[in-house]
């Protein structure tokens, strides 16, 4: 039998197949029944449970999407089957609330989110906006670990783009330990004490970022 008004979609997460419009098409019969007092034996109308209507989250598989997409899961054990699977998680960003990916689907390891100071975990596009507009917190730079920054288009277009200039002694510069790490964070934080932004601009690294080329970016506040 064809049902004509029939939607059907998949769950993206066990490819089972439901009709959309199910609960609504239920409700039109149901009360069709109340008005004519239409009753068989047994009424399957007076026991019915109806069974609610499907999820549908828009997930965002990189932060640089500029739509969504759309996936229907049927129950709410599939959806957070698939959204939390423990590798490629769907994460709430703190900043703008879309669900993005967060690592990369493309390399499958390259991390999509980043954790501010102020902010929360927030996405690369959120993270990209607040460093441009205010460098890094100082907090990033305490200890003897790089944290934060990110990669930015080839030659660091994006900050160059709003002002901010290469560090000469710290452009291409090679981090393998706790050591240079340590000289890096250094002048970072003599530059923010002097009344400048910074910001770290991933250069090549590592899977895994234990050890790689960054370039560190300041730019006079004011």
């Amino acid at each position: 039998m064809v049902i004509r008004d029939a939607k059907l979609a998949e769950c993206a997460s066990c490819e089972r197949k439901f009709d959309l419009n199910f609960p609504s098409r239920m409700q039109k019969y149901q009360e069709l029944h109340d008005l004519e007092q239409i009753h068989m034996w047994p009424c399957g109308f007076l026991e019915r449970e109806f069974s609610e209507r499907s999820m549908e989250a828009e997930l965002y598989d990189t932060p640089w999407d500029e739509a969504g997409r759309g996936a229907w899961f049927c129950s709410d054990a599939c959806a957070d089957g698939y959204m939390n699977s423990g590798s490629f998680d769907y994460i709430l960003c703190e900043g703008c609330t879309r669900l993005v990916c967060e690592q990369n689907p493309a390399n499958g390891w390259h991390v999509q989110f980043r954790e501010h100071a102020d902010l929360g975990y927030i996405c690369l596009r959120c993270y990209e906006k607040e460093t441009l507009e205010s460098g890094q917190p100082r907090s990033d730079f305490g200890g003897s670990k790089i944290r934060g920054g990110m990669f930015f288009s080839s030659g660091n277009r994006e900050p160059r783009e709003n002002g901010f200039e290469e560090v000469p002694e710290f452009t291409d510069y090679f981090v393998n330990g706790a050591e240079s790490a340590r000289r890096y964070n250094r002048q970072a934080l003599e530059l923010i004490d002097a009344g400048h932004k910074v910001l770290t601009g991933y250069e090549r690294l590592a899977i895994g970022g234990l050890e790689g080329y960054i370039t560190m970016m300041s730019k006079q506040e004011g």
